[in-house]
């Protein structure tokens, strides 16, 4: 064992690693009050810290959702109430924003620009680490989100609402599609390829979806024999010219009169 951190005078604790895995974010928790502290690894000496009440509406069990890196780890956001608090670990300092009336229920960076996302109830909010509130925001058709997850490419965010999960695309700010469950969604992850979404019901299942459109194709060529006839695409795509959707299948041969001599 390296260093010990006593944290027994805390009913509970979450640790997590930053991107570059030279520090340790521990927030301690108890009944009305908490800790946040970052330090440094493997010292385990303390770089920032800083003690708060809860808000009476802020569930403590889900703080751990509400806490979050950027991608390489210079700066570390929380959510407290409605107000977000963004360090900056290098220089200590600290700003607080207000994007919403609703309170913070998931906090996440876009790993590419570096840009904050929150979720505040159905809405997705967007700033800087400045402290700089976007005035475009994303509404959604859901009671509550929470749990977001940006791709490694920063096109697609993903939340989990109760039995659903809900598919942003950022580049146009529209959700593209969902993934639905017939039970309670308990957690949501990524793949680190972004390949697979992982979703975990609150009655013990667990399953795997291939999501990405191209992937999609990809995985519906593989079980089928056949592209399209030329009737069937008349029918559900009309006036857009005939293409093979999947290029490896055979398509239904066109059909030419050839005159009696």
């Amino acid at each position: 064992m390296l260093r010990e951190v006593d944290v027994s005078s805390f009913v509970s604790s979450y640790i997590s690693f930053s991107p570059t895995g030279d520090l340790l974010i521990m927030s301690r928790i108890d009944e009305v009050r908490g800790k946040l502290a970052v330090v440094k690894v493997p010292s385990m000496e303390e770089k920032l810290s800083t003690e708060f009440t809860f808000p009476k509406s802020q569930k403590k069990h889900a703080f751990d959702e509400i806490i979050a890196f950027d991608a390489d780890g210079s700066f570390l956001a929380f959510g407290l109430g409605k107000e977000i608090h963004v360090w900056d670990i290098n220089s200590g300092k600290e700003i607080v924003l207000t994007p919403s009336d609703n309170d913070v229920s998931g906090i996440v960076f876009n790993p590419i620009d570096g840009t904050g996302i929150s979720i505040h109830k159905n809405i997705i909010s967007f700033w800087d680490k400045s402290g700089r509130v976007f005035s475009e925001s994303i509404v959604v058709a859901a009671t509550s989100i929470s749990n977001p997850l940006v791709t490694s490419d920063g096109a697609f965010l993903l939340l989990q609402a109760s039995t659903e999960v809900l598919i942003i695309d950022l580049e146009i700010g529209l959700e593209v599609g969902r993934i639905n469950m017939d039970d309670p969604i308990y957690s949501v992850n990524l793949s680190q390829d972004d390949e697979y979404i992982a979703v975990g019901s609150t009655f013990g299942s667990v399953r795997v979806f291939v999501w990405k459109p191209d992937n999609l194709i990809n995985d519906a060529c593989s079980r089928i024999t056949r592209n399209l006839t030329f009737a069937e695409w008349a029918l559900y795509f009309r006036d857009e010219a005939y293409r093979a959707t999947c290029p490896n299948l055979p398509i239904e041969p066109e059909i030419t009169i050839t005159p009696t001599p």
